[in-house]
């Protein structure tokens, strides 16, 4: 198996199995060997001085940071939570990792778990030996709020009214925060106008995740950001700077929504990758390993809730991102955090894909999802629905090769 080193006879370069120059190669008796990415550490003295490693959280010796592409052979810089990287060793079926290293879906080779350290949405599964969403309990056990002043979830002025397109306002309320973002300023948000119906929802179901979280220890406090919706004409934002961010047919006539997740170990809850999304060198523009700075149990909460009205046609999620919630929402459904019709509509309604099956839910939501509502619009195109590994998913009518002009653009492929 690979065994990473640092050493700086070798100027400081990650080889395998040591240096290939110098007095070792030359039949000199050799020294101890350098300290490994991966081995062991309490301190950064353990990693070796000079070296280039530190001691990680997790008990490993890795680097302070890097970027893709200049770890070296047998290495590739990976994600570790937010906004800290680190080149760690790969792996895979013919490269097993070392000792008390386990290889994780990201095919990155990581100190082996242990019960209370995978933090409190999560917990640590003895045969894989990786940290995985603990949905067997429920996230607090303080009584749950019965939240009765927070806003009501439906439009009741009429179809005209709550069909009408406005703004989102305010910018600031109960539980999200509408922000700046793919060149707004706080005076011109002009990617953020949306129906009223949309708005009632998202307003009511952020303000239940803030009445009904709010004894939970876990996540950053935030309000959830909202991201881009529809410009005051209905066009698909960026349209009047003539580069539509967003497929043909989607974020028309304040239908649509992208919204930011619920996270952890960062200082807002605003539109930003949730997981590691590089590979081999190039964003690939979906999660390539476990979402780890998801706050699973708050993003099951708010869109189980969405799916409770009846005027939301489908949301769409990250394919790592799915999973984890799917698997939080019967807890939540049962322990009365949500109504059983939460976890019934959810099947059909919450949607994403594990690998790409072309329905375009694959890429570009790694840092966001999707919530689109249902309008009389949509009966002259109405969904259709293939399975895929047991999900149902809406088809969106766009092929995946489409949506990668889209990656430059302010949107899809781009948020502040």
């Amino acid at each position: 198996m690979y065994s990473l080193r640092w050493s700086l006879p070798c100027l400081v370069t990650l080889v395998i199995a040591g240096c290939s120059s110098g007095p070792e190669a030359a039949g000199a008796p050799q020294a101890p060997a350098a300290p490994a990415l991966g081995d062991a550490c309490t301190t950064d003295a353990a990693c070796g001085e000079g070296s280039g490693l530190v001691c990680l959280a997790s008990g490993r010796c890795g680097t302070a940071t890097c970027t893709t592409g200049a770890c070296g052979e047998g290495a590739e810089c990976f994600l570790l939570g937010a906004a800290t990287r680190s080149c760690l060793p790969t792996c895979d079926a013919e490269r097993p990792c070392g000792a008390g290293l386990v290889c994780a879906t990201s095919g990155a080779c990581v100190a082996r778990c242990s019960e209370g350290a995978c933090g409190p949405d999560a917990t640590c599964d003895d045969a894989s030996g990786l940290c995985v969403a603990d949905v067997t309990k429920r996230p607090s056990a303080a009584p749950i709020p019965a939240c009765d002043d927070v806003p009501a979830r439906d439009c009741t002025a009429g179809t005209a009214a709550c069909a009408s397109l406005s703004a989102f306002d305010p910018k600031l309320g109960p539980g999200y925060e509408d922000y700046p973002l793919n060149g707004e300023t706080a005076s011109n948000q002009w990617r953020s106008f949306a129906r009223e119906d949309l708005q009632q929802i998202v307003k009511w179901s952020t303000a239940l995740v803030a009445c009904r979280g709010k004894h939970w220890a876990f996540g950053n406090g935030a309000p959830l950001g909202l991201g881009d919706m529809s410009e005051s004409n209905g066009a698909i934002p960026g349209t009047a700077r003539g580069q539509p961010g967003h497929p043909a047919g989607t974020h028309t006539n304040g239908l649509d929504m992208d919204i930011g997740y619920y996270q952890i170990g960062t200082k807002d809850n605003r539109l930003r990758a949730v997981c590691d999304h590089m590979a081999g060198g190039k964003d690939v523009y979906h999660c390539v390993s476990e979402p780890t700075a998801l706050d699973t149990w708050r993003n099951a909460l708010v869109l189980g809730a969405m799916v409770t009205s009846r005027r939301v046609r489908v949301i769409g999620m990250d394919g790592k991102v799915g999973p984890r919630v799917m698997a939080a929402l019967p807890a939540l459904c049962r322990d009365g955090y949500l109504d059983a019709t939460a976890c019934t509509r959810a099947r059909t309604l919450l949607t994403f894909e594990e690998t790409d099956q072309g329905y375009g839910w694959f890429r570009f939501h790694h840092h966001h999802f999707h919530i689109s509502m249902s309008s009389a619009a949509y009966a002259s195109a109405p969904a259709s629905f293939a399975p895929s590994e047991g999900r149902m998913l809406w088809r969106d009518g766009v092929p995946a090769s489409s949506l990668e002009r889209f990656e430059a653009l302010g949107g899809h492929g781009h948020v502040d």
